[in-house]
């Protein structure tokens, strides 16, 4: 910036001598171009004092030359591809598939709903390619989920480019591969996890531990339990608590997921009790034992949907001192417990130690009895956790992910307790899985992609 306006002060002394007649400014100028950077003053020796009725000009620079804005290149761009392009399928692309088209990117993410143009799009990309010579058709390969889907495909590209290219689905190109590669073809069976997990997964074929881990995961809440932390209002946690609470074994219905994690546990485990529903709180029965679930953590913090309504978070805090009050009058003990534990999978063992402690050891029910409480109507929900179970382990078998790699995906995750009983469930399962494959010398779609991947990584076809 500093040699620029040295320049112009070059300039305007220069016109300044022309029009003076000033003899030469050799002095001024070599002391102004020697000048440090940081100098930005003139000194008393590089000052001309000007007549008093000298006429003062002005004079214009030439403007700086304009670069386009990368918004203005890329319309350029899209109107010189559009050129080249031309019609597709009788139909011009818009500014957003003309971007999918001309962009070069190695991987290219398109996400749009049904209707939107993809197929077009991607016809739109082939003809730019072959147009502009970027390669040649035997360099193109498309893959899709059916084979309807790749035929219109192959027949609209060749329609409108007379290039027959390879378009295929996924599947169909995996089974190529490998049957090159390795000389055979493979038997496929499309639904072997499922007739897998519905021959294994009944009270017939699982173990006592793992009857009584599935129960446990449904009577102690399910996949439905969430923590309070995780609602941004307190009207969007009562509403997911009228969805999805449900009534425990007892029969009453209870104030939140933490009470019917406790009525569970105790029905479960032999214990009987009185919930008193004004104070969501429990009686052992023949004891002064009582339970209490706070929704809030141990250390004193309440969700953000509770602080957020000043008046529910009052209420409580006026509950809690009633319950207090009532528990010194009549002389109680109190097993307290924290929204926290229930989430981080701590609670079942606090409620079993500090029972323990006085007196009353929990023993768990025989797996028979609590099987037909968790699913007395025999199908509905034990088909619900079928499904997931089928979707966890084909997943993990698309991504090749080993039993101990789920475990570290969820270690983070709440509720952990639920997550744990998941995936010893998954632990016990996926083995087995497995080994049913080899045994019925059966190959999965997800098995083909897998191989096929592995043998193109390492060169073999």
């Amino acid at each position: 910036m500093f040699r620029f306006l040295q320049r112009i002060l070059n300039t305007c002394l220069q016109k300044l001598r022309d029009l003076l007649g000033i003899g030469k400014q050799e002095e001024i100028s070599h002391k102004t171009e020697s000048r440090s950077n940081s100098d930005h003053y003139l000194t008393s020796k590089e000052i001309i004092v000007l007549p008093d009725d000298i006429e003062f000009i002005s004079f214009e620079t030439e403007p700086l030359p304009h670069h386009p804005s990368p918004e203005e290149l890329l319309r350029q761009e899209i109107e010189t591809a559009r050129a080249i392009l031309g019609s597709v399928d009788g139909k011009t692309l818009d500014d957003q598939q003309m971007r999918c088209v001309i962009d070069s990117s190695p991987r290219q993410l398109v996400i749009a709903g049904a209707g939107t143009g993809k197929t077009t799009t991607i016809i739109g990309k082939v003809m730019y390619l072959l147009k502009t010579e970027s390669v040649s058709p035997s360099e193109i390969a498309i893959f899709s989920y059916t084979n309807p889907s790749a035929r219109e495909i192959r027949d609209r590209i060749q329609k409108a480019t007379s290039s027959r290219i390879y378009a295929a689905t996924f599947h169909s190109f995996a089974a190529k591969v490998i049957k090159e590669v390795e000389g055979h073809s493979h038997k496929v069976s499309e639904n072997t996890i499922k007739e897998f997990i519905k021959k294994e997964f009944t009270p017939k074929n699982l173990s006592e531990e793992n009857k009584q881990l599935l129960c446990k995961y449904v009577l102690y809440g399910g996949d439905h339990l969430r923590s309070e932390g995780a609602f941004h209002s307190y009207s969007e946690y009562q509403n997911h608590l009228c969805r999805h609470l449900k009534t425990p074994l007892c029969g009453k219905a209870v104030a939140n997921f933490g009470s019917y994690f406790i009525a569970n546990f105790l029905t479960i485990h032999g214990i009987d009790y009185s919930y008193y529903e004004k104070t969501d709180n429990f009686l052992i029965k023949g004891t002064n034992i009582f339970i209490q679930y706070h929704p809030f953590h141990a250390n004193g913090n309440w969700p953000s949907c509770f602080s957020e309504n000043y008046q529910t978070l009052v209420r409580q805090y006026r509950a809690l001192e009633d319950k207090r009050h009532t528990y010194q009058r009549v002389n109680s003990i109190v097993i307290q417990c924290y929204s926290n534990q229930l989430y981080d999978g701590t609670l079942e063992g606090h409620l079993t130690k500090e029972l323990s402690h006085y007196g009353l050891q929990p023993v768990l029910r025989p797996s028979e009895e609590i099987w037909a409480s968790a699913f007395p109507s025999g199908g509905r929900e034990l088909e619900r956790i079928r499904e997931t179970i089928c979707n966890i382990i084909s997943l993990m078998h698309s991504n090749n992910h080993s039993v101990e790699d789920v475990r570290c995906m969820v270690a983070g995750t709440e509720p952990k307790h639920n997550n744990q009983y998941i995936c010893q469930l998954v632990e016990f399962l996926y083995p087995a899985y497995r080994q049913y494959l080899i045994e019925n010398n059966l190959t999965t779609f997800d098995d083909l992609i897998i191989k096929t991947i592995d043998y193109l990584k390492r060169g073999k076809y």
